[in-house]
């Protein structure tokens, strides 16, 4: 990322890393950390390539992982559209 830092395939991949993370976290507030961590690399990712609906989609399991339904509620919206050509 130091040397390419648009490279959403690398944000992707450390997404995976945090949620594998957050699997093995010693406590609720360590798997909630993993997972937010893991919210923001695929913010990254959508930053940088917008219909990557694999990136969305995953952002829509974590965010519903971390409990936070309306936010998942929200990303899925989003992904509709972006599906839909809007």
């Amino acid at each position: 990322l130091a040397i390419d830092p648009k490279l959403y395939q690398a944000h992707s991949a450390l997404a995976e890393i945090h949620i594998s993370e957050s699997q093995t976290a010693a406590d609720d507030a360590a798997k909630k950390a993993s997972l937010q961590s893991a919210v923001d690399e695929l913010d990254h990712a959508i930053e940088i390539a917008p219909r990557n609906f694999n990136a969305w989609e995953r952002k829509v399991e974590v965010l519903k992982a971390m409990g936070d339904e309306a936010g998942a509620a929200a990303a899925q919206k989003q992904l509709d559209e972006l599906k839909a050509g809007h």
